[in-house]
């Protein structure tokens, strides 16, 4: 009698073992009662799926510090693809989540060799966070520029970060098309957002996993609001700033000079996704350009490490009193294709064995109607902040950075190839070439 009870119990087991991971989709997490009650469901199936820290698995309505935001960004890397194994130390702290991440290039010090863990997280860094997490998975995600009412409080170095958010529909407003950059990000926000990136890019190679449904937005009140739906925009629309008016001088273009020697590093650093249309030893036909243009578009279009160029180049201007530089849709196009001319038909000149002068890339190619332009240049640099460091360490290439008179930037990286491009016009609300 006791054989065939334990047989009978062991059944049981066995059974409830086959079909416990079915049956539990969205089970309670610890402490869901301190969520908010729009928040809990999508907060359960955020724990059941290995995306939340157990340190973070309780007051979901508290501000989330950069540490924490980290600590979620470690979760979501390393359920898609395994143990992160570098690490970039800070002077601040000794946390194993936030060295990870900066190792990725997701997360970026404040200066000083300081990240600040404590520090509360804003919703437009949380979204600049999210994007650079989701090329260090590598599916970075389409751009298009955020349509918020109050688009002119974001940060520059913002902007395409939260489009890119908005546009996946992982970020949404607060209510009234409201973005409302500068608040802080909850953990539940937090925890929300990262389920959302990870139903977009996590899910279609897991083939073990139950596909979850998308939850509705989140609203940082208990009262859920709803957000309306962004008019879809073809181009990024920066903040417009004042146009100083240029006293007419000879365009500062720098004579080459020896590309600045790459700052060692101690660790690898992932680079973004680039074309891959190869560029042809010859001018492209019209027809193969607009294949490079959809291409671009394609592959996410400005990627992380040219963003990241941007925010030290404006950072840089803004702490010496000058204007920081519009980004031009325009000019990054540019700019991204002489960088990969570069690499492919095997030079490195200002002036291309196709193309001639480098003002006529960004001319000829596409069309940008500004007469003054400037152009720096680099190869082998691995990082951002490596290349900017060269570049500022350069007489000519530092004259045009900091040029008083300058208005737009473009930026390109491809396989270690680096061009900024700029302008004195101001031309950031042209549209860019579409392709079609």
């Amino acid at each position: 009698m006791r054989r065939k009870s334990l047989c009978i119990i062991m059944v049981l087991v066995l059974s409830m073992g086959l079909i416990m991971p079915v049956l539990a989709a969205t089970p309670p997490a610890p402490n869901i009662e301190s969520a908010s009650s729009w928040a809990q469901d999508d907060i359960s199936l955020a724990v059941y799926m290995g995306l939340v820290p157990p340190a973070l698995q309780s007051n979901y309505t508290a501000t989330t510090t950069r540490a924490e935001f980290a600590a979620l960004a470690v979760a979501l890397y390393e359920r898609l693809h395994g143990d992160i194994a570098g690490r970039v130390a800070f002077a601040d702290t000794t946390d194993l989540n936030v060295e990870k991440m900066a190792y990725l290039g997701v997360v970026q010090g404040v200066g000083n060799n300081m990240f600040a863990p404590s520090n509360p997280i804003t919703r437009e860094a949380a979204a600049v966070f999210l994007s650079r997490l989701s090329y260090a998975i590598g599916h970075p995600l389409s751009f298009q520029a955020p349509t918020f009412a109050d688009n002119s409080d974001l940060s520059y170095w913002a902007i395409a970060g939260v489009g890119q958010m908005q546009t996946a529909g992982i970020m949404g407003g607060i209510g009234n098309n409201r973005f409302a950059p500068q608040d802080p990000y909850t953990r539940e926000q937090s925890i929300i957002t990262m389920l959302r990136l990870y139903i977009i890019i996590g899910d279609a190679g897991d083939n073990n996993e139950i596909t979850p449904t998308p939850a509705p937005e989140q609203s940082p009140a208990p009262t859920p609001v709803a957000t309306p739906t962004p008019t879809p925009v073809a181009t990024p629309t920066p903040t417009p700033v004042a146009t100083p008016t240029p006293t007419p001088v000879a365009t500062p273009t720098p004579t080459p000079v020896a590309t600045p020697t790459p700052t060692p590093v101690a660790t690898p650093t992932p680079t973004p996704a680039h074309d891959t249309t190869t560029i042809p030893n010859r001018a492209l036909t019209q027809s193969e350009l607009n294949a490079w243009i959809a291409n671009y578009h394609a592959q996410g279009g400005i990627n992380a490490f040219e963003l990241e160029v941007l925010e030290l180049v404006n950072a840089e201007r803004e702490s010496r009193g000058l204007q920081p530089l519009n980004m031009s849709p325009t000019l990054m196009m540019a700019a991204r294709f002489k960088a990969q001319s570069m690499h492919d038909i095997g030079y490195f000149s200002h002036t291309s064995p196709v193309y001639g002068n480098f003002a006529n890339i960004s001319r000829q190619l596409f069309g940008y109607p500004v007469t003054g332009m400037a152009e720096n240049i680099a190869w082998g640099q691995r990082t951002p902040q490596a290349v900017f460091d060269g570049w500022m360490n350069s007489t000519g290439h530092r004259n045009n950075i900091l040029y008083a008179n300058r208005t737009e930037i473009g930026i390109g990286f491809y396989n270690n190839y680096w061009v900024q491009k700029f302008g004195d016009g101001n031309t950031a609300n042209t549209p860019a070439p579409t392709g079609s």
